[in-house]
């Protein structure tokens, strides 16, 4: 009985280290880039450590527009943020005159700002709660127990 306790015991403790956050710094992804460089646009760098007053992460992406939707990506940067200022775009002219589209997009979780908008440790907490519930639901229950 100790044996099968001591197994819930050991899983409900990694869900619950799963699901906290982090004690330190949210992580971002930090990079600039002009045009389809693929260091910041397709295959960003590792997230870094952001300072203790950056609470959100960043991409910013310049652009200009083109024929039925299509545009040409000018710049890339990808960093950390003091504050949410959600998801928007806007258009305006460059010194020259040329029309140029600033698309910004926050979010709040480490790597977030990543080439990708997945959360893996929401994926991962989800399925260690399953594992959890599969195992508590097919343990076999001691004979003294059940009468």
């Amino acid at each position: 009985m100790t044996s099968v306790w001591n197994i819930t015991h050991i899983m409900l403790l990694v869900l619950i280290a799963t699901l906290c956050q982090q004690g330190w710094g949210l992580e971002c992804v930090q990079c600039e880039g002009v045009g389809e460089e693929e260091e910041c646009t397709k295959i960003p760098p590792a997230p870094k450590t952001c300072p203790d007053t950056m609470s959100y992460c960043i991409t910013i992406k310049t652009s200009i527009p083109g024929p039925e939707d299509t545009s040409l990506l000018r710049s890339m940067v990808r960093s950390c943020a003091p504050g949410d200022m959600g998801t928007d775009c806007e258009t305006g002219k460059t010194d020259q005159g040329e029309v140029i589209e600033v698309c910004h997009d926050t979010c709040d979780y480490d790597g977030c700002n990543d080439a990708s908008r997945l959360n893996p440790n929401k994926h991962v907490s989800i399925l260690l709660l399953l594992l959890v519930v599969v195992c508590v639901l097919w343990m076999p229950v001691p004979i003294t127990q059940a009468l």
